[in-house]
């Protein structure tokens, strides 16, 4: 992983770097262009009660540039609708959570629903890859609501985190503020985005806590099957799950579809999924470039610090 920090104090970049006379004066904060995988990211939110806007419009061109140059996609994690507006301006490829503002759509002015709708148009015309956030999930809506602190003495971090969530109100509230989420996550399917499946999944570690918005492993089925009580298809979720994913990262000539000359990396299930997408959990073999895997001698030593089979959020 490389990390290139760029301050938000007047300097020239270095001589010959790939901010080679780019001065970073009009930054108004503090940010990051990370390269993980080959794929450049623009990452920050959640600094505070206000969001900055992490690079100027020229450095955002430059790391643009700079990702084209060497073949790679250029990927933004946009938290407002200004930095959004500046992500689709620029030519990302993939916008990480573009759909998460500091202010969510339910409480978003007529003025800001507006100008996100127009960004949602933009985006579905110019066939930028979305990997869509804010999926709400009917089941941990009722795990939170069910939350009983007493039973779980040990989880006091958890317990602070099922309060706060707890606080929106009653079950009857909490119903119509999950029907409010469905409709902010529908603007951006009916207006025909590309999307993929996204999870926002952070490092995974005991000492840091727990992992509300899921863990590694089996967050890509519960987004899959949320998405599915929004109202979503399931081949569009099985789209969005193999061949956006795959285009949206600049592989979609080698995987992401079953077709000749492609990797051979198949799951074979016993139930449809077009039927039910939680049958993608009914997984029968693996194949691997071709090749069935024997699940069997497969190492036991547990890397995890987690049950994957366990229910949300432990």
């Amino acid at each position: 992983m490389t990390v290139t920090n760029v301050s938000s104090q007047p300097s020239a970049a270095p001589a010959g770097g790939p901010f080679s006379g780019l001065v970073a004066s009009t930054l108004i904060t503090t940010g990051l262009l990370i390269l993980v995988g080959g794929v450049v990211r623009v990452s920050g939110h959640g600094l505070g009660d206000v969001e900055p806007l992490m690079f100027s419009p020229a450095a955002l061109r430059a790391m643009r540039d700079e990702a084209r140059k060497r073949g790679i996609p250029f990927t933004t994690h946009t938290f407002t609708v200004e930095s959004l507006r500046m992500a689709v301006e620029v030519g990302a490829e993939l916008l990480q959570h573009p759909n998460v503002m500091s202010v969510s759509w339910q409480k978003s002015s007529p003025a800001q629903k507006a100008a996100i709708e127009g960004l949602i148009a933009d985006i579905a015309r110019k066939g930028i890859y979305c990997g869509l956030m804010a999926v709400p999930d009917k089941n941990k809506d009722r795990i939170t609501r069910e939350w009983n602190a007493s039973e779980h003495p040990d989880d006091r971090y958890l317990n602070r985190v099922m309060k706060d969530r707890q606080r929106e109100g009653t079950d009857r509230s909490q119903m119509a503020a999950f029907e409010d989420r469905v409709a902010g996550l529908r603007k951006w399917i009916d207006g025909g985005v590309r999307f993929t499946i996204a999870t926002d999944q952070g490092p995974e570690a005991a000492e840091i806590g727990p992992v509300v918005w899921g863990r590694l492993g089996r967050a890509h089925f519960e987004r899959m099957e949320a998405l599915q009580d929004a109202g979503v298809s399931p081949m569009e979720i099985l789209i969005a799950a193999t061949r956006n994913g795959a285009e949206a990262y600049g592989l979609g000539n080698k995987v992401g579809t079953v077709e000749v000359g492609k990797v051979a990396d198949l799951l074979v299930l016993d139930a449809d999924p077009l039927k039910d997408v939680h049958n993608l959990r009914k997984i029968n073999q693996v194949i691997k470039d071709g090749r069935l895997v024997d699940r069997s001698s497969l190492p036991t030593t547990r890397v995890l610090d987690y049950d994957p089979e366990a229910a949300w959020p432990k």
